[in-house]
């Protein structure tokens, strides 16, 4: 043991030249060489030694997941806090997490997860698992835990894989229209009630409703108003009966509040979308309107370039475990195409598009088309429906909305019209072949190419067709 004088003395020229340490070490009776390496040790601004830099190597970690060389083995941080539902001890080490969840309730149950990067969660490995024990039991031991290398990490026998075991099963928020934890784009033409239907359906979510006879699934719903004024968002608050200032599941965010309406890559949102999938077991539905104020200024949305960036955040928060819909407009002189480029539409997982049909009944009630295209979880066509945007004038003569009630298909309302008087020529002449039919059929409002096109689809379920020669036929119903 060395005298405490001595460390002092060589504590104080540590850092100095040689000469000067090894003439200090001999006036306190100590070799030269003795003398420069105890200095060398004490001087916090020393570089490493060969032997050193040796052993540190020999310390380095690899990462369990992927087999990279992580450096060093990085300092492991822990926290012991409590939720609703769970005792959750979180370990940090480097740029991973884990969590060790203790249920608060019977059945209480244990387990260690590891949060990724991306957000998502998934069981610790047996391995990680047996040091993660060691820093729950030894917390002021942490420092001496080691990872150690995996070995022949770049066999294809340890790449990552997906498990299906523990992909969600899929679920409709609401049937057959709106898919959870999926992207949805909603677009169509200026005064087709894009908004005003998003909010019926958001309430109807909220509050585990029937939404224009759909089923639904209760979850918190967040709609951010980018676009609208205070006083159209009040106007539909009172019309629709939203009472937004006590509703707890939906909140409407507009840009007049006192923070600024968060964007998709708000780190906020994020945040909020794991407390909710903490507190109630999955996550809200978050509503954008609309896309136009998702752009950076100077950019349409043309271009991949643009759409890109954009949906890699809407889908990180799709990932957390959150539905996601943005509205969108319609070309201007195209109301079945949406504004900008392709990419939106190849990114979305369903795409919905609202066209205005007149209403010869209630002129003022206008008649709003929804076109599906459910893409991965219904063929195209399926899930197509439309509503009635109800109105009522005041004693002042002002006109408010009453509310959206379901109304039957215009597109197959005309489908079946068209229908009938073709079965009505048929039966009026069961000899007539295709084109004298089609020609009839001109004659009561119908195209050629219209009416061709119902009589193929219409064989075997309307009529049926019979050869009588060479490209001749005829029809009866069935």
């Amino acid at each position: 043991m060395m005298p405490t004088s001595v460390s002092k003395l060589l504590t104080e020229i540590a850092g100095k030249r040689p000469k000067m340490v090894a003439k200090a070490g001999r006036t306190v009776g100590i070799s030269a060489c003795r003398a420069c390496d105890v200095a060398r040790q004490l001087d916090p601004q020393r570089a490493p030694s060969a032997k050193e830099k040796k052993s540190m190597h020999s310390h380095r970690t690899t990462d369990s997941e992927y087999g990279y060389e992580l450096g060093p083995i990085p300092d492991i941080k822990f926290e012991d806090y409590s939720t609703r539902d769970h005792y959750v001890f979180s370990v940090y080490r480097g740029t991973r997490h884990w969590k060790r969840l203790s249920r608060r309730k019977k059945p209480k149950t244990t387990s260690w997860i590891e949060c990724l990067a991306s957000g998502l969660c998934h069981p610790a490995s047996d391995a990680d698992r047996i040091w993660l024990k060691d820093v729950l039991e030894n917390p002021e031991d942490y420092t001496k835990i080691e990872r150690f290398p995996r070995e022949s990490h770049q066999l294809w026998s340890n790449l990552p894989s997906f498990d299906p075991h523990f992909a969600p099963k899929p679920k409709w928020l609401i049937n057959s229209f709106l898919a959870e934890r999926s992207i949805q784009l909603v677009f169509g033409e200026r005064g087709s009630f894009k908004s005003t239907f998003m909010l019926v359906a958001a309430n109807s979510v909220a509050n585990g409703e029937e939404f224009l006879g759909f089923k639904t699934r209760q979850r918190r719903v967040l709609y951010l108003d980018y676009e609208n004024p205070p006083t159209v968002i009040k106007a539909r608050n009172d019309d629709l009966r939203l009472d937004l200032s006590r509703s707890n599941d939906l909140k409407v965010w507009n840009r007049f509040g006192t923070q600024p309406t968060p964007r998709p890559e708000d780190p906020f949102l994020e945040e909020m979308i794991r407390d909710c999938v903490l507190e109630k077991g999955h996550g809200p539905w978050i509503i954008f309107d609309s896309w136009a104020s998702l752009l950076p200024p100077g950019q349409g949305g043309e271009f991949t370039g643009h759409t890109a960036p954009i949906y890699l955040q809407l889908r990180k928060l799709a990932d957390l475990g959150a539905t996601v819909t943005v509205l969108d407009h319609s070309r201007k002189y195209d109301k079945n195409t949406i504004y900008g480029g392709q990419d939106k539409e190849a990114k979305a997982d369903s795409i919905h598009n609202l066209t205005i049909f007149p209403n010869k009944t209630r002129p003022n009630n206008k008649i709003i088309r929804v076109e599906s295209w459910l893409k991965r979880y219904a063929p195209e066509g399926e899930g197509s429906f439309a509503f009635e945007v109800q109105s009522e004038q005041d004693q002042k003569g002002d006109w408010h909305i009453a509310g959206l009630v379901p109304v039957q298909d215009p597109i197959e309302q005309a489908k079946l019209r068209n229908i009938e008087i073709l079965r009505k020529l048929i039966r009026q002449d069961p000899n007539s072949g295709q084109e004298a039919l089609a020609s009839a059929a001109m004659q009561e409002g119908l195209s050629r190419d219209q009416a061709i096109k119902l009589l193929k689809d219409g064989a075997g379920k309307h009529w049926r067709v019979h050869r009588i020669g060479h490209n001749k036929s005829s029809y009866s119903l069935i």
